[in-house]
């Protein structure tokens, strides 16, 4: 399972676990998604390394990016307690940032192909306004809404958002503050077939 990856500074055995049952998640829905992600690192000549960064990320609970040929994948303070104690089942909150993460993760690993394909296959779009430029991700009747407030940000987090509700369907949502829309939802199933890229090593293309 994931050979390549690199668990960095001191994680307790529960947050690792945690972390290794949400790599468990996903598979379940994206079969051999590991298998699947670590091809596409190898190919792209890139590696992940996991990281606890033991600050409070203000918002952010966690918090992924690209430098030369690392993904970096920095997991703060915040989504070890929980976001800072807001949410009493921390383990859920912990899967949750977590698969939003590998989510990036997976883009990026695909030069961020999934976003983009989510993005038009939606008909989402950019406009910019008195705020600067806003993100509208077209929904179910075309509506503009994301499958989550937070992946109304950007289509990056749009599709982070879409891959986690992927993998936890409602149950995303429970107790987490992250207010699933079931429309958007049953919206990007419909299209979800147009995805192959999502697919894992179950991708013919």
């Amino acid at each position: 399972m994931l050979a390549d990856i690199i668990f960095e500074s001191n994680f307790t055995y529960f947050e690792k676990g945690v972390l290794l049952e949400a790599i468990y998640d996903i598979n379940e829905v994206f079969k051999d998604f590991d298998s699947y992600l670590e091809k596409h690192l190898k190919e792209s000549n890139l590696k992940l390394i996991i990281r606890q960064v033991p600050i409070h990320g203000g918002m952010d609970s966690a918090y992924t990016f690209i430098h030369k040929s690392i993904i970096y994948l920095f997991i703060f303070n915040s989504a070890l307690d929980g976001s800072s104690g807001r949410f009493n089942d921390i383990s859920n909150y912990l899967k949750g940032t977590f698969v939003h993460e590998m989510g990036h993760v997976y883009d990026a690993a695909l030069n961020f192909q999934a976003s983009e394909i989510l993005f038009e296959k939606t008909g989402s779009y950019y406009l910019e306004n008195k705020q600067g430029i806003s993100y509208y991700p077209v929904g179910d009747s075309g509506n503009d809404t994301g499958t989550t407030e937070y992946g109304a940000e950007n289509h990056f987090d749009d599709f982070a958002e879409v891959f986690s509700t992927k993998v936890y369907g409602e149950k995303y949502d429970i107790n987490q503050g992250r207010l699933v829309s079931k429309g958007r939802l049953r919206y990007i199933e419909e299209i979800y077939n147009c995805l192959s890229v999502w697919r894992g090593s179950n991708d013919k293309g």
